[in-house]
Formats: C-alpha cells, structure tokens, sequence
C-alpha cells in the first residue's frame, strides 16, 4: 500500500512538473511574440535601436525558459549530476593505467626525449628505441653495466607511464654520433702515465676516420638547441677508487651505427700496447 501511494505521489510530481514546463515554455514565447509586437509597431525607434530590442527580448526569452526549466527540474537534475560524475569516476579509475600511458606518451613526444635509434635507460630497462606509439615504446636490449654495448637478442616493450616516474636517460649525443664512457683499472704500481698515453692513442686512431663529422654533427645540433658546443674529442682521466689500483677513464666519440665495432677496436688495439708496456720491466731484468 505504501509503495502505490509512493509511485502514485511520484507520478503526481512528474505530471506536475511537466505541466509546470509547458506553462513556462508556453507563457515565455507568448511574452516574447508580444513584446515583439510591441517593438515592431513603435515608429519611433530606428532601425538599429529596434534590431538591438529584438534581441535582447529574444535573449532574455532563452534565459527565461532556461531558469525556469532548471529551477523545476532541480532535484532530477541534481541525482542525474551525481550518477555522470560518478560514472566518469569509476571510468577514470578503470582507465586509469591507460590515461598514464597517453599522458606519458605526449609528454614524450612533446618534450623529444628521444628518438628511433637513440640508446636510452629508464628504470632498470637499456636499450635502443626500434618503436614507439603513445601507449608503449619497443626497446632493443642492451646488456647493463659501464661497460655494455652488445644486444641481448631481446626486445623490451615499455609502458609509456614509466616516463612519468623515472628519468630517462639518452646516450645518444646527436642523431648520428655519441660519446661512450668506459673504465680500465690498472695496477697503481704500474707505469699508468703509459697506460694513459697508449689508452689515448688507441681512442684517437679509432674515431680518426669520422672526428670531423662529429664535430659538425655536434656543433649543427648546439646551434638548434642554443647551447655550447660540448668538446668530442677522445680523452682520458685518472681517478684512484681505491689504494694499489688507478682507473683509466676514457671517453670515446662513435658513430651510432657502428658503436660495439669502434669500442672493441679502441680497447683491441690498447691492450696490444699495454702488452708492451707490461714487458718492458722484463726485458730490462733480463738484460741486467
């Protein structure tokens, strides 16, 4: 019984309501048709003045309708607000993983962090970028370390959310070439101001062939960027980690295309000279 007199009062309201529409609807454009009227019989006014009356009753007509119909339709209004908002809410936490991939995807291509080919490290994921879309970025894995330039044969697909929570860092100086930093320890007791000079020497004949179009490349890419132009040339640092060892520190500019060749060339040919650096003490014990 109570439930009828539910639905009959509710029934009720909705006809009431209704009715309530069509009286604001009906009485507002009947307003409207007679001050229009109005305005059109008085000779009085120009042209302008009357195209501006008109307007404003025609205006002032849709903002009547517009009040009256939200002042009675407040409550359904009201529960139909809450169940959109509550909607886009649940959508917004359903997608929630997918809408931190697309804004990771657009803060990457709006930034350039980085480009096909580029050799990048984000989290705990290195490796040369071979695709990327909005939602993930295709990796090609290289091995980890200071000292790791070959592929792993694997290919690594990264969600684009990762750019939003980890920096992200690119090896590659310009499109073409960039600079690889490795480290060789040696004795402390050793002649390393040899190792040093040999270690220089085998950099210098390994980037001999393409040192000029590095540094084009990179003086071409300090202008677009308005920086300036970072030194490419092969260098060499000693740093001591610890006591009775010295490192090497060695940086060498490659070509991107060719950068596991140029490296293994660099240290091929310092390891033939730290050969003979290392026999010389013999050679001067057996002659004396």
């Amino acid at each position: 019984m109570i439930l009828l007199l539910a639905e009959d009062q509710s029934q009720n309201q909705w006809v009431i309501q209704l009715a309530a529409s069509v009286a604001v609807v009906v009485g507002s454009l009947a307003l409207r048709w007679v001050l229009r009227r109005a305005i059109n019989r008085h000779d009085r006014l120009s042209a302008d003045l009357r195209r501006r009356w008109l307007l404003t009753v025609r205006n002032l007509t849709f903002l009547l309708i517009a009040t009256g119909l939200v002042l009675i339709w407040s409550t359904e209004l009201r529960t139909a607000a809450i169940s959109v908002v509550a909607f886009v809410v649940a959508l917004v936490i359903a997608t929630k993983e997918l809408i931190l991939c697309l804004s990771g995807g657009f803060l990457k291509m709006s930034c350039r962090m980085f480009v096909l080919g580029d050799v990048i490290e984000v989290g705990s994921v290195r490796g040369e970028v071979i695709d990327q879309t909005l939602l993930t970025t295709k990796l090609l894995e290289h091995s980890t370390g200071p000292n790791g330039t070959q592929f792993t044969g694997r290919t690594i697909t990264v969600p684009n959310v990762m750019f939003l929570a980890s920096p992200v860092y690119n090896e590659t100086l310009t499109e073409s070439y960039g600079l690889y930093p490795f480290t060789i320890p040696i004795k402390a007791d050793s002649d390393w101001a040899a190792h040093e000079a040999a270690l220089l020497e085998s950099l210098k004949e390994a980037c001999g062939s393409y040192m000029e179009q590095a540094k084009a490349a990179v003086h071409a890419m300090s202008r677009e960027e308005g920086l300036p132009a970072p030194k490419v040339e092969p260098r060499v640092q000693l740093s001591v980690p610890e006591p009775g060892r010295v490192n090497l520190v060695a940086r060498l500019p490659y070509p991107t295309d060719r950068k596991t060749q140029v490296v293994q060339q660099a240290m091929r040919a310092y390891l033939e000279r730290a050969k003979v650096i290392d026999q010389k003490p013999d050679a001067a014990e057996q002659t004396g």
